[in-house]
């Protein structure tokens, strides 16, 4: 399973959503990716006033304040 991280530079709440991606691994299997939106035109447009935004396939988990609580919730469900 990979989670994509949608963010920026200088984002604290792309830190911030990292930060929990990583302490969920402890404990659940899945690869990270991290994505620049500033890289692409179409993730730029899609995601912009939406980052920090956490993917996995065509279904967006968590968005903007991301919450730990949901992210397991999901990894729950799809292990």
């Amino acid at each position: 399973m990979k989670l994509i991280l949608y963010g920026k530079d200088n984002c604290g709440l792309c830190d911030e959503a990292k930060t929990i991606l990583e302490i969920l691994q402890q404990d659940y299997l899945f690869e990270l990716e991290e994505v620049n939106i500033y890289n692409n035109n179409e993730w730029f447009e899609a995601y912009h006033l939406m980052i920090p935004v956490v993917q996995h396939e065509d279904t967006i988990v968590d968005a903007g304040m991301i919450d730990m609580e949901k992210i397991e919730s999901y990894l729950k469900m799809k292990n």
